[in-house]
C-alpha cells in the first residue's frame, strides 16, 4: 500500500497519482469506479480515464475490480493508497480532496478534543459500501446503553458527525418485526463487522428520526450573569430579549443539547453563576417530550445548591 507521495514517485506524474488514488477511494468505499465519475471529478477525456483505469489495474495485479463492471473485488481487494477513516468520510459524503490524501499537519491548526481512537478505514468501508449498495451489515457492537453485545444485523442507511464521534444510522434487525427500530452506532464501537449479501428492506426514508425536524427553544439560562450573557447572545447572534429558536432532525437533537449545553430539565437548575456550565436552557421541553433524543436527556426534579 502507497502513501499519496510514494505513489506519486512510482508513476512520476502527480496529477496521475491523484486520479489513481481517486480510483481506488471510490473502489475502497463506494463499492465500484465509474469511468465518467474520473471525467467528471478531474475534467479529463474518456480515453485518459480509460488509460487511469488500466494503469490502476496494473498496479493493483488485476485483484481490486472486475475488468468489465469494475465493481470491488472483495476477495481480494487490496487498498492501493492509505487513506485516513475519518478523512474518507468527509470525501465520501463531501466530496473527494486531494489534500486529505497527505498527513501534513500545521503548525497553525489542530482541531481540539480529537479523539485519538483510530477508526478501522475497512470497517467504515464496509458501511459505506452498504449504504451505496443498499446491503445488510453484520457486526458486534459495543452498546453504552446497554449489557446486549450480541451480533447486530444492520440495514445501514446515513451517516453524520455530532461534533465529537462519526455515527451512523442503521435499522437494527430483530426476530420480531415490530422490535426492529432506526438507532445511531458510533463507528469506533464495532468490535469486528462484515459485509453480506441481503438486500436492505428499509431506506433512508422510513427513518423518522433523520427525516422530521423539530423546533429546539433556547433561552438564556438564568444562572448567566449579564457579562455572561451579553458574549452568548453576539456569540450565537441573537438580538437582545431574543429566544434562539433552531430548526433540526430529530436525530440530532442530543448531540445540538450537549455540545451547546443545554439544561434540558423541565425547570433550569439553579447553581451559583461560578459553578454554572450552561449555556442555556430548553424552553419547550413539555413540547418535546415525545422526542426519543431530547426525552433522554430531560429530567423532572430541580437541581439546587444554596447560593
Amino acid at each position: 500500500m502507497y502513501t499519496i507521495s510514494d505513489l506519486i514517485e512510482e508513476t512520476g506524474n502527480q496529477p496521475r497519482a491523484v486520479r489513481l488514488a481517486f480510483i481506488d477511494f471510490k473502489v475502497r468505499f463506494s463499492g465500484r469506479i465509474y469511468r465518467t465519475e474520473i471525467v467528471d471529478e478531474f475534467g479529463v477525456s474518456e480515453p485518459l480515464a480509460t488509460k487511469d483505469l488500466n494503469e490502476y489495474k496494473q498496479l493493483t495485479q488485476q485483484n481490486n475490480i472486475h475488468p468489465k463492471s469494475h465493481q470491488i473485488k472483495l476477495d481480494t481487494y487490496s487498498p492501493l493508497v492509505a487513506i485516513d477513516a475519518r478523512k474518507a468520510l468527509e470525501m465520501h459524503f463531501e466530496g473527494f480532496c486531494r489534500h486529505k490524501l497527505h498527513s501534513h499537519k500545521s503548525l497553525y491548526y489542530k482541531r481540539a478534543c480529537d479523539l485519538k481512537t483510530d477508526l478501522d478505514p475497512d470497517a467504515v468501508a464496509v458501511i459505506t459500501r452498504a449504504i451505496t449498495d443498499k446491503k445488510r451489515v453484520v457486526g458486534e457492537y459495543i452498546s453504552a446503553n446497554s449489557h446486549d453485545r450480541n451480533i447486530r444485523t444492520l440495514e445501514p442507511s446515513t451517516v453524520f458527525f455530532d461534533g465529537l464521534n462519526w455515527v451512523f444510522r442503521a435499522k437494527d434487525i430483530k426476530e420480531a418485526p415490530h422490535l426492529s427500530i432506526f438507532k445511531s452506532f458510533h463507528f469506533s464501537r464495532f468490535e469486528r463487522i462484515t459485509h453480506t449479501n441481503e438486500d436492505s428492506l428499509s431506506s433512508v426514508n422510513d427513518d423518522s428520526e433523520w427525516n422530521t425536524l423539530i423546533p429546539i427553544q433556547l433561552s438564556l439560562h438564568p444562572n448567566l450573569d449579564d457579562k455572561g450573557k451579553e458574549a452568548i447572545r453576539i456569540e450565537f447572534g441573537m438580538g437582545n430579549n431574543e429566544d434562539l429558536v433552531v430548526v433540526e432532525k430529530a436525530v440530532f437533537a442530543w448531540s445540538l443539547l450537549e455540545r451547546w449545553a443545554v439544561d434540558s430539565g423541565t425547570t433550569p437548575c439553579k447553581v451559583p453563576t461560578k459553578a454554572n456550565r450552561f449555556k442555556f436552557y430548553l424552553k419547550n421541553a413539555d413540547m418535546l417530550r415525545h422526542v426519543n433524543s431530547v426525552e433522554r436527556m430531560m429530567h423532572d426534579y430541580v437541581i439546587t445548591t444554596e447560593m
